[in-house]
């Protein structure tokens, strides 16, 4: 599938509401982009699970116990973790 490892989380997102944000990481040969993979959710899931935000990551941080811990993630979205803007609201 060219995707290691994923985690999604449930964000604020503009104008209040909540949102979607998947990070993935890719295998170093994968040519995955967060858009392919944004169209390949779309075709596999209703609208409202389908990430409104795919950040490409190095690593995913995981806890003492091996958990993912999506909180180092979130707090560098807006400092430029993930650059794109949000993806398209669900239809």
């Amino acid at each position: 599938s060219g995707i290691r490892d994923a985690v999604v989380a449930v964000v604020d997102a503009p104008p209040g509401s909540a949102a979607l944000i998947a990070f993935v990481v890719t295998e170093p040969s994968s040519r995955l982009s967060a858009a392919s993979i944004r169209q390949a959710l779309k075709s596999r899931l209703p609208a409202y699970m389908v990430p409104r935000r795919i950040c490409l990551v190095g690593e995913i941080p995981r806890t003492t116990s091996g958990k993912p811990a999506s909180r180092p993630l979130l707090a560098e979205i807006d400092g430029g973790l993930c650059p794109s803007a949000w993806g398209e609201a669900p239809t």
